[in-house]
């Protein structure tokens, strides 16, 4: 996953550079030393993979269970989601100051371009089993590990510096079968009853979408669905029947919000707008 990230970031930025005429550059994944970086021989983009952590608040325990065309149960482990930081500079050939914070604001905007994230999602030759997210300048983790300290250590000049933060699923490669069961147990349910869909955005004020985390709860405190919403802060809860809910909204950086659902016949007919305030 990490060198599909690798190559999907710099697909992208090179592409975009190219498009607006930036010149012919390199891209690099080694550590940034003040050695390696006398060595260019092209204005280049330096892609430095700093840190990996898993992202416990999107950690899911429950083994996805599937049957194949025989009968055959398997159970699959969940992917872990991983936050994968890296350090991105840019370097002149020439040493040239000016020509280092041009190429190093293209880079930016387009790091912070919504295409980016849909990049990330959709040119891939892989299944993901759950969407990519990115982050630029996590506040928290900048504050722990960059700055002064982090180019004396790798022994590079001061430069300005873009903290990127991806947060993409690690598929494990594991699984169980069972055999075929040879007795059946089949559930109903009654096809006379409503069911509704209700679909709704996050969003900070000022119409700004938010990527969040939503758990929809029955009245006993039961969680029926777990979900994520996409880059648009969208998202639609299904297959709901007329009954009393509770929506739980959480999103890294921001207050949680819980939300009651008490006429969801009324609620199914408009767009629910959930709006988070900042931490």
């Amino acid at each position: 996953m990490i060198s599909y990230i690798n190559d999907m970031i710099k697909d992208y930025l090179q592409n975009n550079l190219e498009a607006n005429e930036v010149g012919e550059l390199d891209y690099n994944f080694n550590v940034p030393t003040k050695k390696l970086s006398e060595e260019f021989e092209l204005d280049t983009v330096s892609i430095y993979l700093l840190d990996v952590k898993e992202n416990l608040t999107l950690r899911q325990n429950e083994w996805e269970t599937n049957f194949n065309n025989t009968g055959q149960l398997t159970k699959v482990a969940p992917a872990v989601m991983l936050d994968i930081y890296f350090l991105i500079s840019a370097f002149s050939k020439d040493k040239d100051i000016e020509d280092e914070h041009k190429l190093f604001s293209k880079v930016l905007s387009f790091l912070y371009h919504p295409d980016f994230t849909s990049y990330l999602n959709n040119n891939h030759s892989i299944t993901l089993p759950r969407d990519i997210s990115t982050e630029v300048f996590p506040q928290q983790y900048i504050n722990e590990h960059l700055g002064l300290q982090l180019w004396s250590a790798i022994d590079q000049n001061i430069r300005p510096i873009i903290s990127l933060k991806v947060t993409a699923p690690l598929e494990l490669s594991y699984s169980n079968d069972f055999t075929k069961v040879k007795t059946k147990k089949m559930n109903y349910k009654n096809l006379d009853k409503k069911l509704l869909t209700i679909k709704g955005r996050i969003q900070e004020s000022g119409d700004i979408p938010i990527m969040a985390n939503i758990e929809l709860k029955t009245q006993g405190g039961k969680t029926i669905q777990m979900l994520k919403t996409d880059t648009l802060g969208l998202f639609s809860l299904s297959q709901m029947e007329i009954e009393t809910y509770t929506v739980d909204v959480t999103a890294q950086g921001y207050e949680s919000k819980s939300i009651p659902l008490d006429n969801i016949e009324v609620q199914s007919t408009k767009q629910l707008i959930i709006i988070l305030e900042k931490i």
